[in-house]
């Protein structure tokens, strides 16, 4: 158990990556000659999707009106694709396509599932080779060229339908939209707006993000860890396992007023005497407070195999019998 007591956000990340970088140092090098791989917990979504490379998706959906703060997590980062957000799902959709389009051991039915005998050969390759070339430098340029090609003159219908299919849009309500840019912008306006009439300027924001972020948010959905250092949210490694685990941990846990001080009276109250204990947890809702910390810290912990460090970025003066009780001796870290 190491602390760090921190001046500010950036003076935190600044030490949690030391400390990530300086613990893989430790561990040594496996038979192959690379690092092994540390499994990192933060505190918030918004250092996740930072240190994770996507922080501008984050920040831009995190603007969004209709998804609602505490749903953040599930709507943008559950790795259940079905409990996106609808549109979130489209846009998933959109970047998996894309990118099973350049890899090389794709087949056409990972492209377009099921083709039927109305789609010739000639056809499907002729698409795709299009798709192959779309340039790519965020989602507006992305939803341009798949537009560009579905308003092809004399499309085979069967074809189109195969290709709406594999971004999950029925074409029946594909057609009550001029092209498929208008209808992923409807949908993102449904996303980001509670009134229509607002300036769209956040959706524009989406539209523009760099696609190799986007990628890199689709790599953390479908748990692609091929980094040295993977991160995860507490909620997000659930019955999960890892040889090497790093925690980063402070007073509070996420961003909203309901998590201020969640570890600090966590641990204060561990360092009290069983009876005072018992009295406090005669209140059902402090017995919630502390059975739910409790089980979040216990998750948490349990995630690591061989190796587990903990970092805690606050001042530990008045909890030090509490983290001593739980972690043992806490070692000073800079």
């Amino acid at each position: 158990f190491y602390q760090s007591t921190c001046d500010n956000e950036s003076d935190k990340q600044a030490k949690a990556l030391r400390f990530l970088e300086n613990y893989q140092e430790e561990l040594g090098n496996i038979s192959d000659g690379l690092p092994r791989k540390v499994h990192c917990l933060v505190l918030t979504n918004k250092l996740m999707a930072q240190l994770s490379g996507f922080s501008d998706l984050h920040n831009t959906i995190n603007q969004a009106d209709s998804i609602y703060w505490k749903d953040l997590n599930t709507k943008l980062l559950s790795h259940d694709t079905e409990k996106l957000h609808p549109a979130i799902l489209l846009m998933y959709n959109m970047l998996m396509l894309n990118k099973k389009i350049h890899d090389e051991v794709t087949t056409y039915y990972d492209v377009l599932g099921t083709l039927h005998n109305k789609i010739s050969f000639d056809e499907v390759n002729s698409i795709v080779s299009r798709l192959k070339v779309i340039e790519v430098n965020n989602l507006d340029g992305l939803i341009t060229g798949f537009s560009e090609i579905l308003k092809t003159p004399n499309l085979n219908k069967a074809l189109k339908r195969s290709l709406l299919g594999s971004l999950s849009i029925n074409i029946v309500e594909m057609n009550t939209s001029d092209d498929l840019k208008s209808f992923i912008f409807n949908k993102f306006q449904e996303l980001m707006y509670s009134n229509e009439n607002e300036e769209l300027s956040k959706v524009q924001d989406l539209l523009e993000i760099d696609i190799t972020q986007l990628n890199l948010w689709v790599d953390f959905i479908n748990k692609v860890e091929n980094k040295e250092i993977i991160y995860h949210t507490y909620h997000g490694t659930k019955g999960e396992e890892y040889e090497n685990v790093a925690i980063i941990m402070g007073h509070s846990f996420g961003d909203s007023y309901l998590g201020k001080n969640k570890f600090k009276s966590f641990l204060k109250h561990r360092q009290l005497d069983v009876s005072e204990q018992n009295v406090k947890l005669e209140d059902s809702d402090y017995q919630q407070k502390i059975e739910n910390t409790r089980n979040l810290v216990y998750v948490a912990c349990s995630r690591a195999v061989k190796n587990l460090r903990i970092l805690y970025l606050d001042d530990t003066d008045e909890i030090e019998t509490g983290i001593e009780e739980l972690f043992g001796t806490i070692v000073n870290w800079e």
